[in-house]
């Protein structure tokens, strides 16, 4: 009865320390590329036409992301062209053409950075709160 006992306690042991590695690590690796591909590809097929749809995107990319760059999936150039890539042509013209007036530098890169992005869309919603 005891050998019963101590075998099923190391067993039952064994299975909840596994359980709790995987459940661990399964916050960091629950966003995988193919996760952010997806959410690209989804907005950049739909319209963007206000702040608050603007701001989804942008908070829903940035979960994901964020886990990415932890991982060292994708770097932050490789962010900022995703999040480029995700908005709608129609926004990412108005954006670019916000950026003309913002940045000097601007035509000198191919893909402006995430958070210059960010900004300008602000702008381009009209968004006060940008200082």
């Amino acid at each position: 009865m005891v050998r019963w006992l101590t075998r099923t306690f190391v067993n039952i042991t064994i299975m909840q320390s596994s359980h709790a590695s995987s459940s661990t690590n399964s916050h960091i690796t629950d966003k995988t590329l193919a996760d952010l591909e997806k959410l690209t590809r989804e907005y950049a097929i739909g319209t963007l036409d206000t702040l608050d749809g603007f701001s989804k995107y942008w908070n829903e990319f940035d979960h994901i992301a964020r886990k990415l760059m932890e991982l060292k999936t994708i770097n932050k150039a490789e962010r900022d062209l995703y999040f480029w890539i995700g908005l709608p042509y129609a926004l990412r013209k108005s954006i670019s053409q916000k950026l003309t007036t913002m940045d000097v530098a601007y035509h000198e890169r191919l893909i402006p950075t995430w958070r210059d992005t960010i900004q300008a869309g602000r702008h381009v919603f009209n968004d006060t709160s940008v200082g």
